[in-house]
């Protein structure tokens, strides 16, 4: 099983994610197919047996610390210990793939709230240029002086 995560890889994708079934899936069906150890797996199982290299990292961290050094390595401490490293580097590389595209979320949406206040100000100085146009008009002294000279002869004559 060890050989066949290593082949396979399924942690190089999101957690939850159809594309990490879809390894699961392809994992038991590998090892189902195998003829000399019968295997009758399914995906959970498989995966479920995988979450078992949790206890073998808390295992290799306390004999860390009790000796410094396990000299007893098997070849499945070997494929475990490998299994361990990729995954933590497919970690790492998922992590900063989320914080780029979380990076360009937030650009993406900074520059749309730049964008819309632009939008705003250009309306804005629109309707202030259509105020200031219209004030001009009702400024022009020059009618409402004609008006009341009209109605001053009116009124007198």
């Amino acid at each position: 099983m060890c050989r066949e995560v290593l082949d396979i890889e399924p942690y190089q994708f999101k957690l939850r994610s159809t594309e990490r079934g879809k390894a699961w899936e392809t994992i038991s069906s590998h090892l189902n197919a195998t003829s000399h150890p019968k295997f009758r797996v399914t995906p959970r199982s498989v995966r479920d047996r995988y979450n078992l290299t949790k206890k073998f990292q808390v295992r290799l961290n306390r004999e860390e610390r009790a000796s410094g050094i396990s000299d007893d390595n098997s070849e499945l401490d070997n494929l475990l210990e490998e299994i361990l490293e990729k995954e933590k580097a497919a970690k790492e590389k998922l992590d900063n793939d989320d914080e780029k595209a979380a990076a360009e979320d937030m650009r993406k949406h900074a520059l749309e709230r730049v964008g819309q206040t632009a939008k705003q100000k250009s309306k804005e100085e629109g309707q202030e240029a259509e105020k200031s146009k219209s004030r001009k008009s009702r400024k022009s002294t020059g009618e409402a002086v004609e008006y009341l000279k009209e109605r001053a002869s009116k009124r007198y004559s």
